[in-house]
């Protein structure tokens, strides 16, 4: 698909770009060339490679800049054509835009989800977790966002390690999750299970992001 150039020509509005992998405005246009530190090394060696699996994790303190970090990462795998095809173009018609319209839209191959609007989404009556799962058959690479909000209950943390298995299922997928909390913090904040698996090194490049905040 080459990079994201007739994707933008045929969508021009901030809200359309968003649509694509349903990132929060404020990044929709935000790419590793214009992040205003230095990206590490690591993050982009991750990215360059998309035919590998493997997940990521960013932590750091907050304001950091682990989201934008995140949605930049995002945005190189939809430049690279990362995931179903057919699925990217019916995305990138030209009627569609569902986000301007006010929608919600069914995830694409590359996908943007807050953690907390995860958990806002569980907490309603007709909330159905295993047609959630079902919606991202179709993605290859889940960013949630800040994961280590509203945690502490045994739900939210098999919540979480529901999205680990998920990952794991199917070879090429990958999660990018970004939080506040150190490694050292990971059993307390999202479970045992969970923590196991994001220090293990085969699964899960784990990059500090550290710095004063940005905001």
């Amino acid at each position: 698909m080459g990079d994201l150039d007739e994707i933008e020509m045929r969508w021009n509005t901030p809200g359309a770009r968003a649509a694509l992998i349903n990132a929060p405005l404020p990044y929709a246009g935000l790419t590793f060339l214009t992040y205003p530190r230095v990206v590490p090394e690591a993050l982009l060696a991750f990215v360059v490679d998309t035919r590998e699996s493997g997940s990521l994790v960013l932590y750091g303190a907050q304001g950091t800049g682990k989201t934008a970090l995140g949605v930049a990462a995002l945005r190189r795998f939809a430049a690279a054509g990362v995931g179903s095809q057919f699925q990217w173009n019916v995305l990138t018609a030209p009627d569609q835009a569902p986000l301007e319209r006010g929608e919600r839209p069914d995830p694409s191959p590359v996908w943007f989800e807050r953690w907390s609007n995860l958990l806002a989404l569980n907490r309603r009556q007709d909330w159905d977790e295993a047609g959630w799962f079902e919606q991202l058959g179709d993605v290859t690479v889940l960013m949630l966002d800040d994961v280590g909000a509203e945690t502490g209950t045994q739900y939210r943390q098999a919540l979480l390690l529901r999205h680990l298995e998920w990952a794991e299922d199917r070879r090429g997928r990958r999660l990018v999750l970004t939080l506040n909390d150190s490694p050292s913090q990971w059993k307390r904040v999202l479970g045992e299970r969970a923590a196991d698996r994001m220090l293990e090194r085969r699964r899960f490049l784990v990059v500090p992001v550290p710095g004063e905040s940005l905001r």
